[in-house]
């Protein structure tokens, strides 16, 4: 073997040696991570204004020392957790807000209960919504709020919107959302009764339970 040839092979086995040391690093890394607690999620301090149900009105502490006028009210879907807008300090949605000087409040749901089976989507851009937003008007002294609908938050706020046109919202900001059904396929198998009958689900097990929500994805 000449000697060019040795010294690649040292330097291959180098290489070889060096990714797997960095390898077992990021094993240990990992299993150091989940053998600890954990960062705590949702950690902006806040107070809760109302519950009714899985609902909770929560509003945000101030984080600057000039608030503007029109409060902020995120509605968040009824499937996910307020606290994927508040992670952690410095990767958080609401501390953003809040440190820019605005007003913030959620209304954030915890899990259905199978006694509320029986809930519409009236219920929610006719009563909850309504309810949430004249907590806020009472809160903040304010007629008008600004909204951001956070995935089908995002659809109820904008039904919300349609409903009450002429106020007392004063911007709506939506973000993973979706508008058109007929471009989401999924949503489309699932709208029509030959592929997936939600009427006969719901009669059977009322609220979808988690792990069939995994089975249809």
């Amino acid at each position: 073997m000449s000697a060019s040839s040795s010294l690649d092979v040292e330097s291959v086995q180098k290489r070889i040696q060096c990714e797997v040391q960095r390898a077992i690093q990021r094993s240990i890394k990992g299993v150091e991570y989940f053998a600890s607690s954990g960062p705590v999620l949702g950690s902006t301090p806040k107070d809760i204004l109302s519950v009714r149900g899985t609902m909770r009105l929560y509003r945000y502490r101030p984080l600057a020392e000039e608030v503007y006028r029109v409060p902020v009210l995120i509605v968040m879907a009824t499937t996910n957790r307020g606290y994927i807008l508040d992670l952690i300090p410095g990767q958080s949605f609401i501390e953003f807000l809040l440190k820019r000087g605005y007003d913030v409040y959620m209304l954030d749901w915890t899990a259905p209960t199978p006694e509320e089976k029986s809930l519409r989507l009236e219920d929610y851009v006719l009563d909850f919504i309504p309810h949430c937003v004249r907590q806020v008007q009472e809160e903040s002294g304010e007629n008008a709020l600004s909204m951001i609908g956070y995935c089908f938050g995002g659809v109820l706020a904008l039904l919300y919107g349609s409903i009450f046109a002429d106020g007392p919202m004063k911007n709506l900001i939506c973000f993973t959302t979706p508008v058109d059904f007929r471009e989401l396929k999924l949503f489309a198998n699932f709208a029509d009764r030959r592929y997936f009958d939600v009427d006969r689900l719901i009669d059977n097990v009322g609220n979808m339970p988690p792990r069939v929500d995994l089975l249809l994805l």
